[in-house]
């Protein structure tokens, strides 16, 4: 799929996969992460002048264990990489997020950024966020990481709670807002596609 000149790839459930971008080629990558039995690595090459890829994904289950190695390595000048992930666990699933910006030498004024924010669904669910910065050279314009997990906010639980609404609705809205809050990242076109598929996700963590 194209878009504008990006290309436009959208995986429902991940696998180990490695792309390489050349000179001024755009990717939007969207995917939704599957448990599996072994680590799944998902690699991006930037190795043209200027290339650039987005990478949003979505990390929802209450079985199993996600085991992810997700790397973006800028090999050329001026390339950029925008990685932002949201994983909402439930039962006593787990997952385990490595993620890699690597800035290569001769990468200068590269410019990425990697944001993972987790939500724990349930008391025994577990989430682990492991971003690393590799930064071979001081001409960037910015590298950056985040990372977060959190529970439920108990004033937010309540605050919504006294305005009626049961605590089992409160958590679903709760849940929607977060899940849905990377769509601001999509095209509207991507928007439609990606929008039934969350949604379908979010049911097995609400009926858990």
């Amino acid at each position: 799929m194209q878009l504008n000149g990006t290309k436009i790839i959208i995986r429902k459930e991940s696998r180990s996969e490695c792309f390489h971008l050349t000179s001024g080629e755009s990717l939007l990558y969207v995917v939704f992460y599957t448990p599996r039995t072994q680590t799944q690595k998902i690699e991006f090459c930037l190795e043209g002048l200027g290339a650039n890829v987005t990478i949003i994904g979505w990390d929802i289950h209450t079985q199993g264990k996600t085991q992810i190695q997700h790397h973006v390595s800028h090999r050329a000048p001026d390339t950029v990489s925008r990685t932002y992930v949201r994983s909402l666990i439930g039962g006593a699933a787990e997952s385990v997020f490595h993620g890699l910006i690597h800035i290569q030498k001769k990468a200068h004024g590269s410019d990425g950024i990697f944001v993972h924010n987790t939500l724990l669904a349930s008391h025994r669910a577990r989430g682990r966020a492991e971003p690393t910065l590799e930064i071979e050279t001081s001409d960037v314009v910015q590298v950056k990481h985040a990372a977060t997990v959190s529970t439920f906010d108990a004033e937010q639980l309540y605050y919504l709670a006294s305005r009626g609404l049961h605590e089992i609705d409160v958590k679903k809205l709760l849940m929607e807002g977060f899940a849905e809050e990377l769509l601001q990242h999509l095209p509207t076109e991507v928007c439609k596609q990606i929008r039934p598929l969350i949604d379908k996700k979010l049911q097995g963590i609400i009926a858990e």
